[in-house]
């Protein structure tokens, strides 16, 4: 399964990437390449979605699905195939990406994602893509806001080629930072905020200096006033109090029947 239209947006590389893109345009009308001289050095905040909506915006044919996959991205040869067998399975799936085989995780990355139209329409800026930092995020929560599903399917496979675990500190620092600034802005709740940084302090490196990137990103929001949609951070709070419940609830079950196994007569 090959995506109907392919478009390659070049931002500032450094090598032959723009160049090589070319050539196999020149090869496949279904390419499209386009350059990108961007005015900034950062790599995200607000850098993504406008190299992104470049890229959008070059395109003219109708389509049904979208997806956004990063450079530094490998996608197994079934890869749209087994993504779309989910979007055939459930008419309310919006949003879907694949796992990374050598960086797994339990949420949609923001790098390997496909998207359907419908749900494009409700959570896009007018056909584009919202042009603000951590916009997956703003994107993923916009969609369950108005409905829609959001799945990781672990058949369709990808490879990622710079994890976070490759990274240097420094980088991984200011990725600390951002989360602690859209935390705040997203409306997350303080104490599943303080458990966030526990658990990266705990098992990623740099382990305890993760917090004063993360606390000081989630001061500067507060202080800066820096939010989205109150609307949308109601209804994060409310999802998020109630996924805390259900955690606590299942929580206190097995407790409760674990204390009960043991304090009963042996047989």
């Amino acid at each position: 399964m090959k995506p109907s239209r392919v478009i390659v947006v070049d931002d500032r590389s450094v090598d032959r990437t723009f160049e090589m893109a070319r050539e196999f345009a020149l090869r496949n009308p279904r390419i499209t390449v386009v350059k990108r001289i961007s005015v900034s050095n950062l790599e995200h905040q607000t850098e993504i979605p406008k190299a992104f909506n470049m890229g959008l915006q070059t395109n003219t044919d109708p389509w049904d699905f979208l997806a956004k996959v990063d450079a530094d991205i490998i996608l197994e040869p079934n890869y749209f195939e087994e993504i779309l067998k989910a979007f055939e399975y459930d008419i309310h799936l919006g949003i879907a990406g694949g796992q990374t085989v050598n960086e797994p995780t339990v949420a949609v990355r923001g790098g390997n994602r496909i998207i359907r139209k419908e749900c494009w329409s409700q959570v896009s800026d007018s056909g584009l893509m919202p042009v603000f930092d951590a916009e997956d995020s703003y994107i993923d929560l916009k969609a369950k806001y108005h409905g829609w599903k959001i799945e990781l399917v672990s058949a369709a496979r990808s490879f990622h080629l710079r994890p976070i675990k490759q990274w240097a500190t420094d980088k991984i620092l200011k990725q600390r930072w951002r989360i602690g600034v859209t935390s705040y802005r997203f409306g997350y709740n303080p104490l599943l905020f303080v458990g966030r940084m526990l658990k990266l302090a705990v098992f990623e490196r740099p382990r305890l200096v993760t917090f004063v990137p993360m606390m000081m990103g989630w001061i500067y929001a507060f202080l800066t006033h820096k939010k989205i949609e109150e609307e949308l951070r109601r209804y994060q709070r409310r999802t998020q109090i109630i996924r805390v419940r259900r955690v606590l609830n299942e929580f206190f079950k097995f407790l409760f029947r674990t204390m009960k196994r043991i304090l009963s007569p042996q047989l």
